[in-house]
């Protein structure tokens, strides 16, 4: 009986001992299902955006994930904050930016000038933002054959927002076979996509024209700053008088004497001497500088003294040069002094003569007291029209006088217009 009774308590105490045993394990799962309870409670939280609870320990709360939900919170709920409320971290606002488009090409004006190609274009730029513009940027394109625009194209280097500017641009066709043919303009501004404007039919002179004959004749010699000389042919024309008796000969009755004044090399081919004989018995003759091969339309030399002289190319008459002065007509003078010097123009006024029908003029650029360059617009698209004006006053030893030169030419030949023009001057001056 003792040995039963020491089994049974035996075996009580073993039983405490699991009971025991199994109420620490249930506190133990218990608490532990606690913490793994409160750790999702946290972590829900923190996805929703919300407050981290003041319970939360200093390294939750300051942690990576809970600074990316306060800026999710705050980016929503205040799309314009820089800054949130509950943490030091930044959200960096993207601003706006305005994306250029494309300017449109249209009313495009084709001339061509030999085998120069001018392709004047409207540019329309409807964005918020300057477009830059570079000639690099269009061609002229006929099937396989494409051009590229000269050095000399009118292009600026920008469209400003919401504006329109024309440009020119000129293209060299001596390098195409066919002289006919069907052609678009091209423009491809920098990762923008390409536009093609359709010109049309295009036809063009024989790219190896009948070559003019050497010009035998008289000639005149330029001596240039270097002592080197240049000489260029010269050039009758015949004129009609208002008083006496024409010449028997357009040309020179004499060898006319060497000439200071330099002429470029790249010129020299391109110019000549054009001559008008006068009443002998006053001035032996008048001349100027002219495009070489281009002919006299008009010559008139009147019973006052007053001269035009107009020559063109007989290839395009819209390019013409005319060189003319009032002679003996004192209010013929007064009235263009008053026209083309804008500082004499009151002077003029108080003369009797005020202006009459102005110029238009595209600028005026006063050298001297005496010389005024001056930009008239041109006749046409593709060309510019440039002249030079020269006035005397009354004084001791000179009558009143007004004389002036304009040429038109596209603007691939402002260089030779420039010349021509500095030759004039220098010679009506002395």
């Amino acid at each position: 009986m003792d040995l039963v009774k020491a089994n049974v308590k035996a075996n009580v105490k073993v039983k405490a001992k699991r009971n025991h045993q199994q109420k620490r394990l249930l506190a133990v799962m218990a608490a532990t299902t606690l913490l793994v309870t409160g750790c999702a409670a946290q972590q829900v939280t923190h996805a929703t955006g919300r407050d981290t609870p003041r319970s939360a320990s200093n390294s939750t709360s300051n942690s990576v994930p809970n600074q990316t939900s306060n800026q999710i919170s705050n980016s929503a709920s205040n799309p314009t904050s820089n800054s949130t409320s509950n943490s030091n971290s930044t959200v960096t606002t993207t601003p706006t930016v305005s994306v250029p488009t494309t300017p449109t090409m249209s009313n495009p004006q084709v001339t061509v000038h030999g085998q120069t190609i001018s392709v004047s274009v409207l540019l329309t730029n409807t964005s918020d933002v300057a477009a830059t513009l570079s000639a690099t940027q269009f061609a002229l394109t006929s099937g396989e054959h494409v051009l590229s625009p000269a050095n000399s194209s009118q292009v600026p280097g920008q469209i400003p927002a919401h504006s329109k500017v024309q440009i020119t641009l000129l293209f060299d066709s001596s390098s195409l076979v066919p002289r006919s043919f069907t052609a678009k303009l091209a423009f491809q501004p920098s990762d923008r996509p390409e536009q093609f404007m359709p010109l049309g039919n295009i036809a063009l002179p024989s790219a190896n024209p009948v070559s003019t004959p050497k010009i035998s004749g008289p000639t005149v010699t330029f001596v240039e700053n270097n002592g080197n000389t240049v000489t260029l042919p010269v050039v009758g024309i015949k004129s009609q008088y208002g008083i006496g008796s024409p010449p028997s000969s357009v040309d020179p009755t004499f060898q006319i004497p060497p000439i200071d004044f330099n002429i470029p090399a790249d010129q020299v081919s391109q110019l000549a001497v054009y001559w008008v004989n006068r009443d002998p018995l006053s001035e032996p003759g008048f001349l100027f500088l002219g495009p070489r091969g281009w002919i006299a339309t008009s010559a008139l030399i009147g019973a006052d003294g007053s001269e035009r002289f107009t020559i063109q190319s007989p290839a395009d008459p819209s390019q013409k040069l005319t060189v003319s002065d009032d002679g003996g007509c004192a209010g013929c003078s007064i009235m263009d002094i008053g026209a083309y010097f804008p500082n004499m123009r009151q002077w003029a006024v108080q003369q009797g003569f005020p202006l009459q029908s102005p110029p238009l003029f595209k600028g005026e650029y006063q050298l001297n007291k005496n010389t005024m360059s001056y930009a008239l617009y041109p006749p046409a698209p593709g060309y510019e029209t440039n002249g030079a004006a020269y006035m005397n006053l009354p004084g001791t030893n000179q009558n009143i006088f007004f004389g002036q030169e304009e040429i038109t030419m596209p603007p691939s030949d402002h260089s030779l217009e420039t010349t021509i023009l500095n030759f004039y001057l220098a010679n009506i001056a002395k």
